[in-house]
């Protein structure tokens, strides 16, 4: 069951290399996808197998924080006029919000739905994630979390006020982010891949968006199957994610050349196999 998670995105991983060749792409480039692609999965499932202590509510906090303190980086370091949504590393630029938030979801969801009520007050994270977005400026991912923060807001039995507060901040920052301009174009393999492959015959997009759907029905049955509806978020997630890459206004995860998508997904797939081996 667990292993699902693993070979889910292999399928849309396998075709963004057909269609980055198809476009006639550097070598170099699609080869960068299998190394990421093979090390990222690879490395999360082997260490999914091993058995570890569970991770306390201290560490968990620890961990929300420092991924929401990445999310501020990229405007931080950044220097360009142009959205900043790239954390540089040298030569290599990471896309940061694709490869933090699948985690990032997964672990604040936990944190607040715990049986500990003083835990539901960390929805206040939920503003502050999209605060981090709307600065870079990146809508879609923006888009993302506020619906997942609306339901989990929603969710608590935090005092009204309390719930209200974080809400209109949450959406306030979701539509400065969708409201400020976007300069940067779509690339076919990275944002535009359903379009690429319908110019390539209808019947390969059809296989693409079916190829799409893999991940987050996988994620809402391992869910159902577990009887953990924490999990049907980050399926929210890659599903508002999707419809956003299909419309060209973000890279397309996993379909989509690019690193953070894949580390993304693969982070978030090992943390949901260590919750499913605790349960």
């Amino acid at each position: 069951m667990r292993s699902l998670l693993f070979f889910a995105p292999i399928p849309a991983l396998l075709m963004s290399i057909v269609l980055m060749q198809f476009v006639g792409v550097s070598r170099f480039v699609w080869i960068q996808q299998v190394v990421v692609s093979v090390f990222a999965l690879g490395l999360a499932y082997a260490m999914s197998r091993r058995n570890f202590v569970a991770v306390s509510t201290k560490w968990q906090i620890y961990l929300i924080l420092f991924l929401g303190l990445l999310l501020f980086l990229p405007p931080v370091l950044g220097s360009s006029p142009d959205p900043q949504r790239w954390l540089v590393l040298g030569g290599f630029r990471l896309y940061i919000a694709a490869c933090v938030l699948p985690l990032l979801v997964l672990l604040l969801e936990n944190l607040i739905h715990q049986r500990n009520t003083q835990a539901q007050i960390w929805i206040f994270f939920y503003p502050v994630i999209a605060a981090a977005l709307a600065w870079q400026p990146d809508a879609s991912q923006s888009l993302a979390v506020a619906l997942i923060g609306l339901i989990s807001i929603m969710r608590t039995d935090n005092r009204t006020v309390i719930k209200l507060t974080c809400i209109i901040t949450l959406l306030a920052a979701s539509i400065l982010s969708s409201a400020q301009p976007d300069p940067l174009q779509p690339v076919s393999y990275v944002e535009g891949v359903i379009q690429l492959g319908a110019t390539m015959h209808l019947s390969i997009a059809a296989i693409l968006l079916l190829v799409l759907a893999i991940v987050p029905i996988s994620l809402i049955w391992i869910g159902r199957r577990h009887q953990h509806t924490t999990f049907y978020l980050p399926a929210l997630y890659y599903l508002v994610i999707d419809i956003c890459a299909f419309l060209q206004l973000t890279p397309m995860p996993l379909l989509g050349f690019g690193a953070g998508p894949i580390l993304g997904y693969a982070l978030m797939a090992y943390a949901y196999s260590r919750q499913i081996q605790q349960r």
